[in-house]
């Protein structure tokens, strides 16, 4: 079952097709700058590809409960305050980028992977959950995010890279590793303009310093712990 409302007209539809057969993915570029579609809800989606509601601006609720796999690009530039995903394991780059209305996302706990720019220039962006078995993060996942509220992330992940939370303005206190999981290394630019950010607790092999500190955070306080 799915409904998509366009220009005020509302489509109900039972199933997909694409080339005659049924399908449960919407392909690329499918709504890509679509100004006229306020909202969608699809229950039998499972992939999105590539842009395929990218730019579409007046974009404000969508609802995708069995969906697995977004591609990249696929919400960039849309405008809804909170999607619901809870089966998604899969998230390509720059998948919400400039959704500056987004306000809170939950992320399913078997994602181990967030790629480049997903949420970058998020700026209404203020709770995220990130999954436990979170592992890798990508360079400027949440650049420009400036009211991300964040005080840990999850223990697994080692590597902060460059950018990732430039002009996170809202950012004051964060923990980095955890003890069995010691940070390795965070990269040039990290928390660039984060001017807020008073206090950094990292964990690492034996309490050691990391290089390259403070990573653009010039007001910061930095304490390593031993992992």
């Amino acid at each position: 079952m799915g409904k998509v409302v366009i220009d005020g007209v509302e489509f109900l539809f039972n199933k997909l097709y694409q080339n005659d057969s049924e399908t449960d993915e919407i392909v690329a570029d499918m709504f890509s700058e679509n100004k006229l579609i306020t909202y969608v809800e699809m229950e039998t989606v499972t992939i999105i590809n590539y842009g395929a509601f990218y730019g579409c601006s007046n974009l404000t609720t969508a609802i995708f409960k069995n969906l697995r796999v977004l591609g990249n690009h696929v919400f960039a530039g849309c405008n809804f305050k909170t999607i619901e995903i809870p089966n998604v394991i899969s998230i390509g780059n720059l998948c919400f980028a400039t959704n500056q209305s987004l306000e809170k996302i939950v992320l399913n706990d078997e994602i181990t992977e967030i790629e480049n720019s997903t949420f970058t220039q998020c700026r209404g962006l203020v709770n995220i959950h990130l999954p436990e078995n979170l592992e890798k993060i990508g360079s400027r996942v949440f650049f420009d995010a400036r009211k991300l509220i964040l005080t840990q992330l999850p223990k697994k992940v080692n590597i902060i890279p460059g950018y990732c939370f430039g002009n996170c303005y809202a950012l004051t206190n964060l923990t980095l590793g955890g003890k069995g999981h010691p940070m390795i290394a965070i990269e040039d630019g990290a928390f660039y303009n984060c001017n807020n950010l008073t206090k950094l607790t990292i964990y690492t092999t034996g309490g050691q310093a990391l290089a390259g500190a403070p990573w653009g955070a010039t007001n910061t306080t930095i304490t390593y712990l031993p992992a």
